[in-house]
């Protein structure tokens, strides 16, 4: 039971947290960061790709989704705006 509360809370953080970057990364009008290379999205969103396989290993499906709105808000927020 604890298990899934802290799954479901983690959830609800990933969700707050994707928001917030896109309201960043809105205001700031998807400008990257001139002071960090791409290695930090590149590296950011490869352990996120990780944490994703760990928690689908282990059958943890609020992880699960919690680090896949993570990558999904890193490749869009950090990776991509680095590559236009």
């Amino acid at each position: 039971m604890r298990e899934k509360q802290g799954g479901k809370i983690f959830l609800v953080v990933s969700i707050l947290l994707f928001l917030l970057g896109g309201m960043v990364s809105v205001y700031t009008g998807f400008e990257p960061d001139p002071d960090r290379s791409l290695w930090f999205p590149i590296i950011f969103l490869a352990t996120m790709i990780i944490n994703v396989y760990i928690s689908m290993k282990e059958s943890r499906p609020y992880y699960t989704m919690g680090f896949s709105l993570m990558a999904v808000s890193s490749l869009l927020y950090m990776v991509i705006p680095y590559l236009i």
